[in-house]
């Protein structure tokens, strides 16, 4: 079992670097909204020739924000993929942590007598906002990861050029 909220992975595809990147390109909107209609992309971000930084569709605090690295190999492509919790959703969990955290500490040290179900209120509240976080991310990232895997097989199968097994490494 994972603690950490990120999880990193190499995809080996048997396609081109600039295969790839063109697989993952037409998967890649430009932003949310086109002339008043949602864009149905799988995933908005940035891409470049060597790189890209995507979320998975519409933005939602607890998907994963997903980074990767096209490594060229001899037969193919390997690209490693880091997911993280998105920063506005860190900060926002660093902002709650010191808000609960001084909240505890002022119940302590008010001088006066400090009713214990006070003190179990605010760590039931803060156990549940950091489990949530927790199931929701591991979630959306277990749901992100088969996507952009499927993305990169339904490619080499249009090109005939199909692996039976996928291939995937697991960095810890």
């Amino acid at each position: 079992m994972k603690i950490a909220l990120h999880d990193e992975f190499t995809i080996k595809t048997i396609l081109t670097r600039e295969e790839a990147l063109e697989v993952l390109l037409t998967q890649i909107g430009g932003g949310r909204y086109t002339f008043g209609i949602l864009d149905q992309s799988l995933y908005y971000g940035d891409i470049s020739r060597d790189d890209f930084r995507i979320v998975r569709g519409v933005s939602k605090s607890f998907r994963p924000l997903i980074t990767g690295r096209f490594l060229p190999g001899q037969s193919g492509t390997s690209i490693s993929v880091r997911m993280t919790l998105a920063p506005g959703t860190s900060a926002f969990l660093i902002v709650l942590s010191g808000i609960l955290g001084l909240i505890l500490l002022a119940l302590v040290c008010c001088g006066g007598e400090v009713e214990t179900k006070h003190l179990w209120e605010i760590t039931a509240l803060a156990s549940f906002i950091f489990f949530l976080t927790y199931a929701l991310f591991w979630d959306y990232a277990k749901e992100g990861k088969k996507m952009l895997i499927d993305i990169f097989r339904n490619a080499e199968e249009k090109a005939g050029r199909f692996e039976e097994t996928p291939a995937i490494d697991r960095e810890e």
